[in-house]
């Protein structure tokens, strides 16, 4: 009777398509004590709260910087996008760190759906990829708007109610656990939307070994040569099949295409454009200054650490990196703000041009950064 009643609650929430195995299921998986740490970004933050609940010694400019995240892209068309890192902070993470993971099973909804069980009666937390347009606790208990679809937002899980139809996830700087309908997640997990679709992607961190410790010269070495690749090959970000510009040559580029933008966008999308800008460098799960300021904070670490490498004056070129950043930052929203009363194309041109210069300081900035990682760790 209690396999039909579950097979029931099942059906209703996901429809006669969704087949679930109940053999073995309890009507309630819930991992104990959970205290989720408010976070910057959201896939850094749903793994270090996976990785912290399992004790692994990993704060979240860790996966980051372990990762290899920091990068750049630019990616055109009618409204465009900065990005400032790379979409294999995951796989570099764990290569850098030794730490043992496991990507679900995604082949169908239902394979997918009983993996994640499975490894929650493991008493492992689970990674999950989502459009976050589906999560009603984003949007006052609804769903966002159809162009708030993004296919790329990560939370992680802790627990299913099957009887309540009701999961428990953490979610960047949402405070504590955060409730959402099964029906709900299942509609973020599986969405179609062109953006990124999520395909009901997932993944999971092993219990931490006996006698785990990071090894941190090996880390760092792995994160340099991953900085240097980003650098040299573009951030490998690719949101959308448009044209983009990425890595130091993307830099260099970057200066010409803001004096242009007003010949790009319409004039009465520059300051939604500009002001977008401002958010992808600093607000829009960041960090601040595109990534850099995490990546700063794990050098910090990884200088505390360790003796007698050329971390200090990296530290200060990235600091330099990161002031410039924020300058240009500042300039799109001081522009953002005031665009829209200019009245000819050259008032337009002068306060893109600014912006343009202070993009040219940037590029120098990064390059010199680069330069130095290149001479003081390849080879």
């Amino acid at each position: 009777m209690k396999k039909i009643f579950c097979g029931l609650v099942a059906l209703s929430l996901f429809g006669c398509s969704q087949s679930w195995d109940q053999e073995g299921f309890p009507d309630r998986i819930i991992l104990p004590q959970i205290t989720p740490i408010v976070g910057g970004h959201c896939e850094s933050s749903a793994l270090m709260n996976c990785l912290n609940y399992l004790d692994y010694p990993v704060d979240e400019a860790t996966v980051v910087g372990a990762g290899g995240a920091m990068g750049f892209l630019y990616q055109q068309g009618d409204f465009p996008f900065i990005g400032g890192r790379s979409l294999t902070m995951k796989e570099v993470f764990f290569q850098s760190t030794g730490i043992p993971w496991n990507v679900g099973d995604n082949s169908s909804k239902e394979i997918a759906w009983s993996g994640v069980v499975q490894v929650l009666q493991q008493g492992l937390p689970v990674v999950l990829r989502v459009d976050m347009r589906y999560l009603p606790y984003l949007y006052g208990g609804k769903y966002g708007p159809k162009y708030a679809s993004f296919g790329w937002h990560i939370i992680c899980l802790y627990g299913i109610d099957f009887q309540q139809g009701i999961a428990y996830v953490s979610d960047t700087d949402r405070q504590g656990l955060q409730e959402i309908k099964l029906k709900d997640l299942h509609k973020a997990r599986f969405s179609d939307t062109p953006f990124l679709t999520p395909h009901g992607e997932y993944y999971w961190v092993e219990k931490k070994p006996d006698n785990f410790q990071l090894n941190w010269p090996e880390m760092l070495e792995n994160s340099v040569q991953a900085w240097i690749a980003n650098y040299e090959a573009g951030a490998d970000l690719h949101w959308q099949d448009s044209p983009e510009i990425g890595g130091l040559h993307g830099l260099e580029q970057f200066p010409e295409v803001l004096a242009q933008l007003d010949q790009e966008i319409k004039p009465y999308m520059l300051a939604p454009v500009l002001s977008s800008f401002h958010g992808w460098i600093e607000e829009y799960g960041t960090g601040g200054a595109a990534f850099r300021q995490f990546t700063l904070d794990y050098l910090i670490e990884a200088n505390s650490l360790m003796d007698d490498t050329p971390l200090p004056q990296a530290i200060s070129l990235l600091e330099e990196s990161i002031s410039a950043w924020h300058d240009l930052s500042e300039e799109f929203q001081e522009i953002g703000e005031r665009i829209e009363d200019a009245k000819t194309t050259e008032e337009r041109r002068i306060m893109l041009n600014r912006a343009a210069e202070l993009a040219q300081i940037l590029y120098t900035r990064e390059e010199a950064f680069y330069l130095y990682l290149k001479e003081n760790w390849e080879g």
